[in-house]
């Protein structure tokens, strides 16, 4: 038996050298004027509950009856014949289609791959993920259509029997069940495994064996394995849709409280800690949570599989050993309760596939109560893959959290933005994500509209202005009251974040007004970006996102006086991460200084881009007259000239986009004029508190840059 390697995934492939001792020699397609247009799955479900993959192989190559691909519960695929080869597996032929044939699949027309189960064993993890990469595989081979996902919801669209060309042997002919235990049945969604080892026929199955939405049955509401397989292909294919987030942002602080740090979020390869695949019904273990349900666990906990469409609330620090698949739907969650503030950390250890539709909330809590005024500091989401697997990476969020006034610049730093390691040496990365959590994607877009400045942020991601009024900081058409937390919001001509990775330190606090004062006192500093660090020696494939460790994500604004006798009072406009403070307001000659913005992280990506950046795109910020601002003084007092127009109209740094060879966006980065990362923006200045003959304070000079390595922007 040989070994070939697909080389797209460095999937490895056992190829059995057969064509001349099988029953009856297989045919090309090519021979008979068909070419291969689908894939159906089947299952061995062998009534003998200790048969082995060897003998399954054995017995299908004395067979005139077999698939051209087995899985066995590892995850390795022998081809047992070439793909181009057709053979009977579907029960279906071109000159003869039974009355109880459903598709549009026949044996000359389709490629079989076959899962190994015995009955009553569900199916492991690792099965799922090489069947994922394999059918991508042979879609990318033979140009099959691949499944689509639904605009409104997230969810790949219902399939068509009769047009969809990746099928199970259920769905393509009537009185088949397998691959048992995968997919639906009388619209009823089998998860895991077949029922028992007596039960293997679909008219042996019985309502009463299928209670909907029993954590203890192989059912749940409405997902199955196919489901899965089937969102994680759309996913793969370049979906815009996209996938869920992952949110470790710190809280806000209240009054002079210390904001939260953001957690970490770890992605790696421990193959030492393999779960053992469960083989007998009696020991399924699945953790199933249907819609508007809610379960609250703690702790270390084994699973066969995880699939969440409710909500799962974690009342500790929780450890996940899963076996099989983890799935969160479009409107899954998994929240974390905190502790003064404080978000728990969640640690998993998985075979299969990790699919997130919906979110993973481990944010600290805002302060909003005096007696607890620091923010939350958000909790640590580490994902251990046991072994080569495919890895879809949803929105990654974990961003500081911000300071609201303070009396002393040292007070109210912004909270440190959080790290996200992805080391995954033998995995293909898939980079995607930013659906709102309730079930409704965000509007995504292949070029930015520079007059659309008001366009809604995801739910999840946008950041929010603390409490006002002294905070003096204003969002895009919002002016915050007394206690209200408002949205933010980019300005015209600013990238913003749609999806991706954001690691940025929160706004510094700004400086309490004074009114006694000679000059009014700094804002404090903005928080550091977290590091971004990615390694594979395998692909990485990123679409339309951003990466963001520094400065530029959404805009604050704020009036100030710019000159002494000039009216009347200057807009300022400032991108929030990392920002600094704001400085004082007074009632004497002179306001207080912005605090200086909070450094940026440091982005590596080692890993074949795929596909290879091949145009780029440099966006310069423009802000529109309308707005009459003057942005971006690093350090310097603000001026005007004679006229009375405004001096700068440019955000700091620029927008640099990467496209594929189609003027597809791959990913989109922040540098300044070094093409270093943008640290974050000094805070805006005060000024004479309501007198227009004062003068303003200087604005926040810039965070330090940041090293960019492996990522080309040009």
């Amino acid at each position: 038996m040989g070994t070939i390697e697909l080389n797209k995934f460095l999937l490895k492939v056992y190829k059995l050298n057969n064509l001349n001792s099988r029953k009856n020699t297989p045919r090309k397609r090519s021979a008979i004027g068909i070419r291969n247009t689908g894939v159906v799955i089947h299952s061995s479900n062998s009534t003998n509950s200790n048969s082995r993959f060897a003998n399954t192989i054995k017995s299908s190559l004395k067979n005139t009856i077999s698939a051209q691909y087995f899985i066995d519960r590892k995850g390795q695929i022998v081809e047992s014949l070439p793909p181009d080869y057709f053979i009977s597996h579907t029960g279906v032929e071109a000159k003869n289609r039974p009355k109880y044939w459903k598709g549009s699949l026949t044996n000359e027309n389709s490629v079989g791959i076959e899962l190994f189960n015995n009955v009553g064993e569900p199916f492991d993890g690792r099965q799922i993920v090489s069947l994922i990469k394999l059918i991508e595989y042979l879609s990318l081979k033979y140009d099959i259509p691949r499944p689509v996902k639904d605009p409104q919801n997230g969810l790949a669209k219902d399939y068509i029997v009769k047009t969809s060309k990746i099928l199970t042997h259920m769905e393509n002919i009537s009185y088949k069940c397998d691959p048992f235990g995968f997919d639906t049945l009388s619209n009823r969604q089998f998860l895991v495994a077949s029922l028992d080892p007596i039960k293997k026929r679909c008219d042996k199955i019985t309502q009463k064996d299928n209670k909907i939405g029993s954590d203890s049955l192989p059912v749940t509401n409405g997902i199955g394995y196919m489901h899965i397989v089937r969102n994680t292909l759309a996913t793969m294919h370049r979906e815009k849709n996209g996938v869920g987030v992952i949110n470790v942002s710190g809280g806000d602080a209240l009054n002079d409280g210390t904001p939260g740090s953001a957690g970490n979020i770890i992605i790696a390869e421990e193959p030492t800690k393999a779960i053992p695949a469960l083989t007998l019904y009696s020991e399924h273990n699945r953790l199933v949570i249907g819609k508007d349900k809610t379960k609250t666990i703690s702790g270390k906990k084994k699973y066969t599989d995880v699939i969440i469409e409710g909500v799962l609330e974690l009342s500790g620090n929780t450890e996940l050993n899963i076996s099989g698949t983890f799935y969160i739907s479009p409107k899954g969650k998994v929240i974390s309760k905190v502790v003064r503030n404080d978000a728990v950390n969640l640690t998993v250890y998985l075979n299969g596939l990790f699919l997130n539709e919906g979110l993973i909330d481990l944010t600290g809590k805002d302060s909003l109560a005096l007696i607890y005024p620091n923010g939350g500091n958000g909790g640590n989401f580490t994902l251990n893959l046991t072994w080569n697997n495919l890895l879809i990476v949803p929105t990654l969020i974990a961003v500081g959290g911000d300071g609201d006034e303070t009396s002393e610049s040292k007070k109210g730093i912004g909270g440190k933005g959080g790290d996200v390691s992805i080391k995954v040496p033998s995995s293909p990365v898939f980079f995607s994500g930013g659906t709102s959590g309730n079930g409704y994607p965000p509007l995504y877009k292949n070029t930015i509209n520079i007059n659309d400045f008001q366009q809604q942020f995801p739910e999840h991601i946008g950041n929010t202005l603390p409490a006002g009024p002294l905070y003096y900081y204003y969002s895009i058409g919002n002016k915050p009251v007394d206690g209200e937390k408002i949205k933010l919001r980019k300005v015209s001509g600013q990238a913003g974040f749609y999806r991706g990775i954001v690691t940025s330190g929160g706004t510094g606090a700004s400086e309490i007004d004074k009114i006694n004062f000679i000059s009014g006192q700094a804002g404090a500093k903005g928080g550091s970006g977290g590091n971004i660090n990615i390694k594979t020696n395998n692909i990485i494939v990123f679409k339309d996102m951003d990466i963001i460790t520094g400065s530029d994500i959404e805009t604050v604004y704020r009036s100030v006086f710019a000159k002494k006798w000039t009216l009347p009072k200057k807009t300022y406009f400032a991108p929030t991460g990392s920002l600094g403070g704001a400085g004082a307001n007074t009632k004497q000659p002179l306001g207080g200084d912005g605090g200086d913005g909070g450094d940026a992280g440091e982005i590596t990506v080692l890993g074949t881009l795929s596909p290879k950046p091949k145009l780029f795109h440099k966006y310069i910020h423009k802000i529109g007259e309308k707005y009459d601002p003057i942005i971006g003084l690093d350090g310097e007092q603000p001026k005007v000239d004679n006229s009375d127009q405004p001096l700068y109209d440019y955000f700091r740094g620029n927008v640099y986009e990467a496209r594929n060879k189609d003027n597809l966006p791959l990913y989109r980065i922040r540098l300044d004029k070094n093409q270093n990362l943008l640290g974050g923006s000094g805070g805006i200045s005060g000024s004479g508190f309501g007198n227009w003959f004062d003068l303003p304070g200087r604005f926040g000079k810039s965070g330090k840059s940041g090293k960019l390595i492996g990522l080309p922007i040009q």
